[in-house]
């Protein structure tokens, strides 16, 4: 059976701002936790075909603006990954983790790069220059 959850844009715990944590997790009415592998939540948003700073890549040319996505950080050491529109736990989370996913992983040139302890975040380039 599926977990059921909170999702609440908070105080972040990796960055100066906010983030999207995890709370009341549930299964079968019990304390419990999303698992490995499992899909978090469905992003829905308007879609755009260029990335903005406030987008998720989901596929060729299609940039998701989803109201809970744009608060999730980025993380080296994320809880979930981005599969097309499925936000899918790359770790067990429990109660007070936030969602983050590796902007490298999963972003196509991003609009707004950013460095983080000197390491470049700007997504996958698709430049051939």
């Amino acid at each position: 059976m599926l977990a059921s959850f909170r999702l609440t844009v908070t105080d972040s715990k990796i960055i100066n701002g906010k983030g999207l944590l995890i709370s009341n997790i549930t299964r079968d009415g019990s304390p419990g936790f999303i698992k490995r592998g499992e899909r978090v939540y469905n992003l829905i948003g308007k879609i755009y075909n260029k990335p903005t700073r406030e987008t998720i890549h989901i596929g060729e040319n299609q940039h998701i603006y989803d109201c809970r996505g744009i608060f999730m950080n980025h993380s080296f050491d994320p809880t979930t990954r981005i599969d097309e529109r499925n936000v899918v736990a790359v770790k067990d989370i429990f109660d007070g983790d936030e969602l983050t996913f590796n902007y490298n992983e999963t972003e196509i040139n991003m609009a707004c790069p950013f460095d983080v302890s000197g390491v470049n975040v700007s997504g996958l380039s698709t430049n051939t220059d």
